[in-house]
């Protein structure tokens, strides 16, 4: 492992040269975690949420929220909850619209997110008025949420824990808007599902198992003709004014795929940030890695 200091970040060069594919797959927890779901109401219907807990472990750390990315559902993240929710409360809420929770009027902006997530944890007793302040993760969608959940509800959210985060500048976020913000249009023909069939199934990364396809296929179903509403969001959202004005303390896992380097990018904004960089995952990393970013995270957060 390699330190050193690049501006106001802090970044962590991790080197593991022995570390093979097989290690990287999630393995079973070593000890048992709990699953259960809940329906919280919130200002568009009802919000549905997993949650885990372990149940052997006698020293509970701190709760953490996990914001999914688009188009996935709260569920996207429950190999990473049995393995980091050993020791701690997981949440992962559905957005309105995704998963299993109603969907809002229209499309919402980042403080919409922000909002009905907030509801959500207050609804299960964090917050100003519950039992304070909680981590909160979050992946490509999910960390500008997680941003904004910081800036509005600093009394809920004590570290953010980052991941994957679509960063894009000027003539490159308008283009990332114009080409992701379309809706998909209604069809009976069974080909209209060819692209997500073969991205979520077919060339699915090695290590994903089959059912787990299959899973990240319907979610994309549940919400097909709403699929581009949280785009809406995440690149219409002034990320740097905001990534600036965060006062938490940010881990960042800069993980190889497809935004490693705008997500290195956005990190040169936060006054207060650690940027660790695992080039050994790319993509899939929440199936073929939930044990190494459960272990990174653990380290980060609980220091």
């Amino acid at each position: 492992m390699m330190f050193c200091r690049i501006g106001q970040v802090a970044v962590l060069n991790m080197r593991y040269a022995y570390i093979s594919l097989l290690t990287l797959i999630a393995s079973p927890a070593a000890a048992e975690v709990q699953f259960e779901r809940q329906y919280i109401d919130g200002s568009y219907g009802q919000v549905h949420v997993l949650i885990s807990e372990p149940e052997t472990s006698s020293t509970l750390h701190t709760p953490v929220a996990c914001l999914s990315p688009n188009p996935m559902a709260g569920r996207y993240y429950r190999l990473f909850m049995q393995q980091l929710g050993q020791d701690r409360v997981m949440i992962a809420p559905d957005y309105p619209g995704l998963g299993q929770s109603d969907p809002p009027p229209g499309m919402l902006d980042m403080a919409g997110y922000a909002d009905s997530m907030a509801e959500t944890l207050d609804a299960l007793g964090y917050g100003k008025n519950g039992s304070g302040a909680i981590d909160i993760c979050g992946y490509h969608t999910g960390t500008f949420v997680a941003i904004e959940l910081a800036l509005r509800r600093p009394d809920l959210v004590r570290k953010l824990l980052l991941l994957g985060i679509p960063f894009y500048e000027g003539e490159a976020r308008q283009e990332m808007y114009d080409n992701n913000v379309v809706a998909a249009m209604p069809s009976d023909k069974l080909e209209s599902l060819q692209g997500s069939w073969e991205f979520t199934v077919v060339d699915r990364q090695d290590g994903v198992a089959l059912q787990r396809g299959y899973d990240n296929f319907v979610d994309i179903l549940m919400q097909r003709f709403r699929s581009h509403w949280p785009y809406h969001a995440v690149f219409s959202y002034a990320a740097e004014p905001a990534a600036a004005s965060v006062s938490q303390p940010v881990v960042i896992l800069n993980t190889h795929g497809g935004l490693e380097e705008q997500t290195r990018a956005l990190a040169d904004y936060f006054a207060d940030a650690t940027l660790i960089e695992i080039p050994q995952l790319h993509h899939g990393i929440f199936d073929v890695g939930a044990k190494l970013l459960a272990d990174e995270a653990r380290n980060q957060l609980d220091h």
